[in-house]
């Protein structure tokens, strides 16, 4: 899985695009799911009114995207 596909997952789940964001940017609600890319490292990574958490550093894309998938599971992620 790479960016492209976690995003159509994302939408398949109904998960508000303002809740995450794949660019490594901050997303656009005030706490949400972020994939940043780190030289060789993934990142999967929590922001929460102007905090950073890491929840999980990936070897590959394909790990990332999955865990990011995984944590956007969550209904919250929805709202």
């Amino acid at each position: 899985m790479n960016t492209r596909d976690l995003e159509r997952e994302l939408a398949k789940l109904s998960v508000n695009p303002r809740r995450y964001n794949l660019e490594g940017l901050q997303p656009d609600s005030s706490e949400g799911l972020v994939l940043v890319r780190e030289g060789t490292k993934w990142l999967v990574r929590h922001f929460e009114r102007g905090s950073w958490y890491t929840l999980q550093t990936c070897e590959s894309e394909t790990d990332a995207c999955a865990s990011l998938l995984e944590y956007a599971s969550d209904p919250f992620y929805r709202s």
